[in-house]
């Protein structure tokens, strides 16, 4: 299993999406496009745990706006989008957010004037239109109305939203000509990063299941220092008695992945046990860094419900 510290992501997410040289500083001879989006897109990816089908197809509506007063917005992960039809909350921190908003409002703002240029939104191309005055249902191409929530990955990549007064795609990633990307792209992106790291003698590399373990070893990780530092001064019922009620970390990180069964999530419980308490500390440091969602100990108790949270 392939994962990276979180110093080693913040590397190559700089020199490999953002263009930065191997000492930190800018490149002036980088001139990959949309190098914000690029890197808004893997911040979002290793601090959330989403498969990059989930991710590719997540539409601008579905983007909380940040609030100061909120370290993690609660974002639902439809069915329909989800492996194995298993929807669930991600909680994504608030300098996310921040990152993704940037995107929005600059290389995402100006993508769309190209697509609008080329005539690429024209609703008789076989797009979805989300329905003004109920924005949980679309219009299909046919005139017939569907709920939001029952559309497939490759039917969200087709909807379009009206916004700022003109119709433009609903989801959130587009190429630099303003239209939605594909998995195989951003695959094709991770793998020029990859080479751009090569070309200037870093030795790091990641591809997007990376970066879910990478989300899933840190989380866990956090999640048990958390629940032991709790349970270490308490007695063994007190003990007993918090797990019932706050439930178990290794759970709470299945529900945030999607794992059908806890036996998948363990895995990340194993590759923990095989470091040392010194090597956790220097591979995932004990800051606000990685500072987990106030809810996680609120949603101990609420596990399973979580899973049965409706596609509305």
């Amino acid at each position: 299993m392939k994962w990276l510290s979180i110093a080693d992501y913040n590397q190559w997410r700089d020199v490999g999406m953002r263009g930065f040289a191997s000492k930190g500083n800018r490149d002036p001879s980088f001139k990959g496009p949309l190098a914000g989006r690029n890197a808004s897109f893997t911040d979002l990816m290793v601090r959330t745990g989403m498969r990059l089908t989930e991710q590719s197809v997540l539409l601008l509506t579905e983007i909380p706006m940040r609030r100061p007063d909120v370290a993690h917005a609660k974002v639902w992960i439809t069915a329909r989008t989800a492996k194995n039809m298993k929807g669930r909350h991600i909680y994504v921190p608030n300098s996310v957010l921040s990152s993704i908003d940037a995107y929005v409002r600059g290389e995402r703002r100006a993508a769309v004037k190209r697509g609008t240029r080329n005539g690429l939104y024209s609703p008789d191309k076989g797009w979805f239109v989300i329905n003004e005055r109920n924005p949980k249902w679309v219009l299909t191409p046919s005139g017939m109305g569907r709920r939001l929530s029952s559309l497939a990955p490759v039917e969200r990549a087709r909807v379009l939203v009206l916004k700022d007064a003109v119709l433009q795609p609903a989801c959130l990633w587009l190429t630099d000509k303003g239209a939605p990307m594909s998995s195989k792209t951003w695959q094709g992106i991770f793998a020029v990063a990859n080479a751009r790291c090569v070309r200037l003698g870093i030795n790091l590399s990641a591809h997007p299941h990376a970066l879910r373990h990478t989300y899933a070893v840190a989380t866990l990780d956090k999640l048990q220092r958390g629940h032991l530092s709790t349970l270490e001064p308490q007695n063994e019922p007190y003990r007993k008695r918090y797990v019932q009620v706050f439930g178990d970390p290794l759970n709470w990180l299945r529900l945030r992945l999607g794992h059908s069964s806890a036996d998948t999530t363990a895995i990340y419980l194993h590759t923990l046990a095989e470091l040392d308490y010194e090597t956790r500390l220097a591979l995932i440091p004990d800051d606000e860094e990685w500072e987990l969602p106030s809810e996680a100990a609120a949603d101990f108790g609420n596990n399973e419900a979580d899973l049965d949270y409706p596609d509305v």
